[in-house]
This record gives C-alpha cells, structure tokens and sequence, in this order.
C-alpha cells in the first residue's frame, strides 16, 4: 500500500511481482481487510504485473480485471548439474531432500510424510531420512527419518541438492478454501532448483495443482 500511495504521490511508475496470492496466503481478519482494500486498486494502478503462474494470471484476470504476465525463476541448469556434494551421502541412508519454507501449502503434507518416516521406511537396506533445509521447521517434524539441518544460502543451494538420492515436493491436500487458492495458482522456487539438479523428484501434490504447459 505504501507503494501504491508513493506512485500515485509521486508518478513514478509502479511495478508489481506476486509470487503468491497475497490474499489468500493472509487469511486472517486485520490482514485480510487490509489486502481487501488495497490488492484490486494497487494491482490496477501497477505499471507492469508479473505473477508466478498462468494459472493466477487468469484468476487475477476474473477477480480484479487485470492483466498479468507469467514470470518465473530461472537458472543455469549447468552449474547445478555440476555442482559437487555439499557432504558425502552416508552409505546406510537413502537420503531426501526438501529446500525452502514450510508455510500453510506444504505443511500438512510434510506432516504426513514425516510420520511414515520417523515411523522406519527402508529400501534396499537403506534407511529413508528427509532433509529439510530451511530457516524454520516445526518440532512436530523432527525425529529419526526427519532432519533439519537449518538456513542454505541461495549459492550453497546446488550442492545441497547435489548430496541427495531424491528431491522431495509436497504440496497440502487440505480443502480450506484460502489454502486450495493458493495451491491452484502458486507455482515453488524450488521446482526450478529440483530440476535443474538432474535428481529424481518426489512430488506429493492434489489434483488442479499449478502446473506450466
């Protein structure tokens, strides 16, 4: 909203990038009355809007008549394939790797798998252990098969997933309205990463998921 008011104060040209669906990712009553007022007139108002997947290009299109270009993350799929281990695998461990946040989109997921795998899952004689990489994982998570191994700057991020057997993407199957908007039109950063990495990715995720053509 400051923005917003500095652009039109001002006339310098606003521009507008959303990752994710502000409202729906602040369902609260003070901050949802606060981007119910302001999301429609600041998106209106924007110079340029990027969002992070058609998907949402066309839901803002139906709710605030606007129109917005996909945008996304990209990187160089070279120095990731590349990148040398971050640490040596242990032999005894087939080892997952989960990178970034652990908001309300993929919690609940997570919660589940953290469950199976803290309750043993072995293959082949290796023990099935998730490391989550993050700057916050909630102590309901932790235990044998799942471990936090704290913040990962963005340049030690190849190597980490480099350490890996798997990469893992789960997504929440809960049907909150709020949290099913989110899921239908957010695309993650780290889909990019995982790709990129060459590793075998575990995606856990419902139907109507974002997803690029």
């Amino acid at each position: 909203a400051a923005a917003y008011q500095l652009s039109r104060e001002t006339g310098l040209p606003l521009y507008v990038f959303e990752t994710d669906d502000w409202h729906a990712m602040n369902p609260g009553p003070l901050v949802g009355a606060f981007t119910r007022r302001w999301h429609q007139p600041l998106l209106a108002h924007a110079e340029q809007l990027w969002v992070t997947s058609p998907q949402m290009a066309k839901r803002y299109h139906e709710r605030f008549d606007v129109n917005g270009e996909f945008l996304f993350h990209f990187v160089d799929p070279d120095s990731y394939q590349h990148a040398p281990e971050r640490e040596p695998r242990e032999k005894e461990e087939l080892r997952l790797v989960y990178t970034g946040a652990v908001n309300a989109m993929f919690l609940g997921a997570l919660e589940k798998m953290s469950t199976w795998l803290n309750d043993g899952i072995v293959v082949n004689g290796r023990r099935v252990v998730l490391h989550l990489w993050g700057g916050r994982c909630p102590d309901s998570l932790i235990g044998p098969g799942f471990r936090w191994r704290g913040f990962v700057p963005v340049g030690e991020v190849p190597g980490v997933l480099a350490s890996a057997d798997a990469l893992v993407l789960a997504v929440t199957f809960a049907e909150e309205p709020a949290l099913r908007e989110l899921v239908r039109t957010s695309l993650y950063t780290k889909t990019v990463d995982y790709l990129a990495s060459g590793k075998p990715v575990i995606c856990v995720a419902p139907p109507g998921t974002a997803e690029v053509d």
